[in-house]
Formats: C-alpha cells, sequence, structure tokens
C-alpha cells in the first residue's frame, strides 16, 4: 500500500511524498517513537516527532 511513498517533515506534522529527494531522514528512539534525524534534545538524543 505504501510503495514507493516516503515521509517529509512539514511544520509539526509529516506529509507522504512521491519523491524520494523531498523526503526527511528518520530513526526509530529505543522506545519504539518516530525521530526526526538531526533533531535532538541537549544531551544529543535524538527526538521523537510530535
Amino acid at each position: 500500500m505504501f510503495n514507493n511513498w516516503f515521509l517529509r517533515v512539514s511544520g509539526v506534522g509529516l506529509l507522504f511524498t512521491s519523491v524520494s529527494d523531498k523526503a526527511s531522514q528518520f530513526a526509530v528512539g529505543k522506545t519504539g517513537e518516530l525521530c526526526a534525524m538531526g533533531v535532538v534534545d541537549t544531551e544529543g538524543v535524538p527526538e521523537p516527532v510530535d
């Protein structure tokens, strides 16, 4: 269903895009939350996407 779709951070939300170079990079945090790459807290830990 989501083949060839990517996520992009936009403001405080997420958008689906079909263009991979417009997509944001994400990681899954230690507790399973989705984290935007490059967004870290004061201790350098990835921040969850709200």
